[in-house]
């Protein structure tokens, strides 16, 4: 349709919300006088196969879908410009996530009544064979009927897919995740196929929050959110309902549909919805209780300005501030927004914090990293003009004789060309760059493998480590594909592994043995990788900042360390991003080890990886975070891996 058909048929009236992939407004349609909703995808956007094929397929299946607790799709068209829209049902009503964070949870009958209908919608769209993949608060509405009777919708079908696809992971990016962290099933952090069991988790937790008002996953951020998924049981209602409101059968019923185990839950929709209506409770008013919520959420949208029915497709100025917005991502980068189909990355849903400490919270925090600053600068963290912070050195020079740290070798991987995976664009180079500054800077001996397969990993890795002696310091440096499994293993992906089958997938467990039984007195993996921060067991507490660096560096000499400091923890991660040319992490990281000149332990390299790595991905949307820690089960006993220029090294020989 072109913008003038657009505009003699549709009146814009407001704008609902926007994210990257677009915007959704209000329209009216002139002809039959009647609201609607139309989605738009920018045309900046419409050259990425992911997002466009996501948006075609949305299309096609709710054209199939004809239910009265599903929104109902009227039309889709790509328009000349390039832009794709849908043409949805108007729903005037509020959504889930609207009641809980303004009036709390509904009464006991009004959650069942709504949980009823929004089981039947499942129920309906599980016996066509599709799956959610995405319900949450934000995603089921409560409205009106043509009679005025109350209705649950369960809306965005964006990233919805039918059972049986063949084709789902040329859409879904591998080790990017697809969803709602906080409502996503154990499943969908793995390799495991997604059916609609993966949807009554969900499920439950959105009953659980309408039940108590609280999140039942312990978690305060995007890492441990996905741990909690994965292996933490859900909050008791002992602590989230300490009055027993909720009745003993209906606590059994949510807390079956969150098992970790998927063949623990229910066999259906279906069932569930009968387990909830055996449930013993008293009749309520629904069309009172539906009036009263609506009239108390729902909020004016915001009113378009004149004009924009004929630039809603994107004005010049739209589409060169989404050109500039267009970075050079690849298949594990994650970039959120309110109308993306890809990981939401904000804050976990309202735990019942009172408002008054909820604000107050900040400020405490503000005030603690404030008064950790000025601790720091009062120690020996000191700015380097025009470079990343560096810490002070308080070693005497030349260094003393008796510091030996060894020789020092690495193993420096770099996958990019994937031959069934989608490919890298960074890797490769980030391996290179990253090899080059270890050799030319530390000296280490430095064995580099460019998409590489499993058997070559393993070779190379096994040829170095029969290098290293007793004294000698051992670095595995990978970049590429990594894959997390609901067991907690985290798979490395050579350039042959198959996503379908883990035959030729690198169990990081797997090097964690190999690198217990090597000789070095101190290995350090360092992994850009999804879900790296598998790699790494607890975090140990860190020596306490001392003047007598002399005497800290003697020390962990004496001790072996085996540790890993990986790019992000239990998410996807960014690869392009940093220009073009490397990762987030990988810039980071370079810029640290190039413009170092002291003895530098792996302790310090990470406080000055936070920063970067956090504020890089931050521009692009994106929440992620390094780890550093000891390596999961390789027999680290407390030492230090330290990176020591040449220039100290040759005055200390």
């Amino acid at each position: 349709m072109s913008t003038r058909a657009f505009r003699d048929t549709y009146e814009v009236l407001a704008k609902i919300g926007e994210g990257g992939m677009g915007a959704i407004y209000k329209v009216r349609h002139r002809h039959l006088d009647q609201h609607r909703v139309i989605k738009i995808m920018r045309p900046h956007v419409s050259g990425d196969d992911d997002f466009e094929a996501r948006f075609l397929r949305e299309a096609r299946l709710e054209a199939e879908l004809r239910h009265p607790n599903i929104a109902q799709l009227y039309e889709f068209e790509v328009a000349p410009e390039g832009s794709a829209y849908i043409v949805m049902e108007f729903i005037d009503g509020v959504t889930l996530r609207q009641i809980l964070d303004v009036a709390g949870p509904p009464s006991l009958p009004f959650t069942l009544f709504l949980a009823d209908q929004g089981l039947e919608a499942l129920a309906y769209l599980h016996r066509r064979g599709f799956v959610h993949r995405d319900i949450s608060p934000d995603n089921i509405m409560l409205g009106r009927d043509t009679e005025g009777h109350p209705v649950v919708k369960v809306i965005d079908l964006g990233i919805a897919k039918k059972t049986e696809e063949s084709d789902d992971r040329q859409i879904t990016r591998t080790g990017t995740f697809i969803g709602k962290v906080q409502y996503a099933s154990p499943e969908q952090f793995g390799n495991t196929p997604i059916d609609s069991r993966s949807d009554l988790y969900s499920f439950g937790i959105v009953l659980y929050e309408m039940l108590t008002g609280l999140y039942p996953i312990e978690g305060h951020d995007t890492n441990s959110l996905i741990g909690g998924h994965l292996f933490k049981p859900p909050v008791p209602f002992s602590q989230s309902d300490p009055r027993d409101e909720v009745p003993e059968e209906l606590r059994s019923a949510v807390l079956r549909s969150l098992s970790k185990t998927r063949e623990e839950r229910f066999d259906g929709a279906t069932e569930f919805r009968e387990a909830l209506a055996a449930v013993d409770h008293r009749e309520g008013d629904n069309v009172e209780e539906t009036t009263r919520l609506i009239g108390l959420c729902q909020t004016d949208p915001e009113t378009a300005a004149p004009g924009e029915d004929l630039d809603i497709f994107g004005t010049e100025e739209t589409r060169l501030r989404s050109a500039r917005m267009q970075l050079e991502t690849s298949s594990t980068t994650v970039l959120p927004g309110p109308m993306d189909p890809t990981v939401s990355l904000g804050p976990p849903p309202s735990t019942g914090i009172p408002r008054w400490a909820r604000l107050a919270a900040p400020l405490a925090v503000l005030l603690l990293l404030a008064t950790i600053f000025v601790v720091l600068r009062q120690q020996r963290v000191v700015p380097e003009p025009g470079g990343p912070e560096v810490v002070e050195d308080i070693l005497p020079r030349p260094l003393p004789a008796d510091l030996h740290f060894g020789r020092y070798y690495a193993l420096v991987i770099g996958n990019n060309d994937y031959r069934s995976l989608p490919r890298l664009r960074t890797a490769v180079a980030d391996a290179g760059a990253v090899g080059e500054v270890l050799a030319e800077r530390y000296g280490f001996e430095v064995t580099t493998l460019y998409d590489g397969t499993r058997r070559q990993i393993y070779e190379y890795l096994e040829e170095v480590a029969a290098k290293v002696g007793p004294e000698d310091s051992l670095l595995l440096y990978y970049a590429g594909h990594g894959a997390l499994y609901t067991d907690r293993s985290l798979y490395w992906q050579p350039v042959d592994a198959d996503p379908d089958s883990t035959v030729n997938w690198l169990s990081t467990e797997d090097v964690s043995d190999l690198l217990r039984e090597v000789t070095a007195r101190n290995v350090l993996v360092i992994a850009d990788s999804c879900y790296a921060g598998a790699l790494a067991g607890e975090q140990r507490p860190r020596p306490p900042p001392t003047v007598d660096r002399l005497t800290f560096v003697r020390k962990q000499l004496e001790k072996t360390s085996r540790l890993a400091l990986t790019s992000g923890g239990f998410s996807p991660v960014v690869d392009a991003g940093a220009g073009g040319t490397h990762s987030v992490f990988a810039k980071a990281l370079l810029e640290q080890l190039a413009n170092n000149e002291i003895v530098l332990d792996g302790g310090q390299l990470y406080d000055h990886l936070v920063d970067p790595v956090e504020q890089g991905a931050a521009s692009l949307d994106v929440v992620q975070r390094p780890v550093y820690a000891p390596l999961s089960s390789a027999g680290d006993q407390g030492g230090e891996f330290f990176f020591v220029p040449t220039t100290l090294r040759e005055a200390n020989s």
